[in-house]
């Protein structure tokens, strides 16, 4: 399924408030920092595009009701200001121990309703500010524990 992604009224001074713009767009990259809140739910998703990864302003990502089975450990890498991460209703099968190790500032992550079934323990090491972790309806058979 080969969807185009756009964006509407993104925060920009050169920006006419009804523009919209595909991502992929040359014009929309220079926009890329500028984005705060990006909701990319229920589209048929079945990767996370690179593109995320450059808006580093981020503070919202909706990436839920899609086809998610696998998340590249470097596709948040750049997302430090991210607060809200929503992941739950995909295929989500396993977490690298490294996904989301630069959200230090991330307080909510919803990855329920995936078929997690293993959780690495530095899975969610670096989430300090983590205030909410949904991890309902998985079918988590094993926490791996590091030895004390």
């Amino acid at each position: 399924m080969d969807r185009k992604i756009f964006f509407k009224n993104v925060e920009n001074e050169e920006n006419d408030e009804n523009e919209v713009n595909e991502v992929n767009d040359p014009k929309t990259h220079r926009w890329y920092k500028k984005i705060k809140k990006l909701d990319l739910g229920d589209i048929g998703m079945a990767i996370i595009p690179d593109y995320i990864n450059k808006m580093i302003n981020l503070k919202f990502l909706d990436l839920s009701k899609n086809q998610i089975v696998a998340i590249d450990q470097k596709v948040f890498v750049n997302l430090q200001e991210l607060k809200t991460l929503n992941l739950s209703e995909n295929g989500i099968k396993t977490l690298h121990q490294n996904v989301f190790v630069n959200l230090q500032d991330l307080k909510t992550l919803n990855l329920s309703d995936n078929d997690i079934k293993t959780l690495h323990p530095n899975v969610f090491v670096n989430l300090h500010e983590l205030k909410l972790l949904n991890l309902y309806f998985n079918e988590i058979l094993r926490l791996m524990l590091e030895p004390s």
